[in-house]
């Protein structure tokens, strides 16, 4: 009976060995585990080398999910919401490739190209051999349904929601745990009609495990955020370099000069403030080379034509509003004597310009100052 036991013993032994298991991919972390309690096994990781190649200061590191003798390499984010403390809330995998970086003086950029669709698809076997099938997902729409879900009007809970990656996106697989799910990504890149090879690539592929009240404990966050904030929190107003125009004035006493500065951009900025804005209150405010302040317009309002409102990608609407000011270089107001030195200074080529926003109004009617 003994040998028996131990023949089959090995015989198991034999058949795990051919069939390995990749190993846990959350490593020794918790989905929900403390602050501490997540920071201090980053650093006990990187020691051991299971975390390598952290990115820029910042809670990134490179690491290999291994399975018997192949692995495959991913850059992982802890609380990728980008807010590095408080409870272990998410944990990224990254599957993108490194890629070669055209617009900096760095080598290569880390996760930020395609990635073999062989190399993901294999990966994502893993995890179902590991986690066993997906519980749900989140089935593909056309291309006209999507841009409609973009234009579609969002309350602010909803664009809470969305700018937080709080709900599982079109694509998602997912697989539902006791106190988190884990999310898995694939994105194909775009073919033409006309190309006739395959595709090989991914354009976008990661993994993301998230504590199950998301929305809850990333709003004991950002809330605490959101009620400090004043108006230039939440709105940015973009201007162009300064013009002067000199007038046809026929009298001493006429307005002999225009001041004119294009307001290229309002943008929502502050997404712990969801809300959007319908108005703009800003300062314009003429420096010198060394950012001393010369000379500062003041309250000027901007109406727009539709609510500014945060975006998930870099979307920034543009204005198109021109703020003109005529004066007389002669006046003996203070404005006018700061422009005629803002004007004398432009001639040299050290005049800088920038805008301050003083109060914004939300879709609600509240002012913010």
């Amino acid at each position: 009976m003994k040998t028996k036991l131990y023949y089959i013993l090995i015989l198991l032994a034999l058949i795990y060995s051919c069939n390995p298991r990749i190993d846990n991919p959350l490593m020794n972390f918790q989905i929900g585990e403390s602050e501490e309690s997540w920071k201090k096994k980053i650093k006990q990781d990187f020691e051991s080398g299971l975390l390598t190649e952290q990115y820029e200061n910042e809670d990134i590191y490179r690491y290999y999910f291994v399975n018997g003798k192949d692995s495959i390499f991913a850059d992982v984010h802890f609380n990728s919401d980008n807010y590095n403390f408080g409870k272990l809330r998410t944990l990224k995998f990254d599957l993108r490739g490194d890629t070669t970086n055209y617009f900096r003086k760095k080598e290569y950029m880390r996760s930020y190209g395609p990635r073999s669709i062989k190399t993901v698809d294999k990966l994502l076997d893993w995890f179902i051999e590991y986690y066993g099938s997906p519980n749900d997902s989140i089935p593909k729409i056309p291309l006209e349904e999507q841009v409609a879900l973009l234009n579609k009007k969002l309350n602010s809970d909803e664009k809470f929601q969305e700018i937080y990656y709080i709900k599982p996106e079109m694509g998602a697989l997912i697989w539902t745990k006791d106190n988190y799910t884990i999310e898995f990504y694939r994105q194909e890149e775009i073919k033409l009609p006309f190309d006739t090879v395959p595709v090989q690539d991914y354009s976008n592929a990661y993994i993301v495990y998230k504590i199950k009240n998301l929305e809850e404990e990333l709003k004991k966050v950002t809330e605490p955020i959101r009620i400090k904030f004043s108006a230039k929190d939440v709105a940015h107003v973009s201007v162009e370099y300064p013009e002067w125009e000199k007038l046809n004035n026929k009298n001493y006493w006429e307005y002999d000069y225009e001041f004119k500065i294009d307001i290229s951009q309002v943008q929502r900025i502050g997404r712990e403030e969801p809300r959007n804005i319908t108005d703009v209150q800003f300062d314009i405010v003429l420096t010198d080379a060394f950012e001393n302040e010369i000379c500062r317009l003041r309250d000027i309002k901007c109406e727009l034509d539709e609510p500014i409102e945060l975006h998930k990608g870099f979307l920034i609407p543009s204005v198109d509003f021109v703020y003109t000011m005529q004066y007389n270089s002669h006046s003996n107001h203070v404005d006018v004597i700061n422009l005629e030195k803002a004007r004398e200074l432009n001639k040299t080529n050290k005049l800088k310009c920038h805008s301050e926003v003083t109060a914004v109004v939300f879709e609600d009617g509240e002012v913010l100052k």
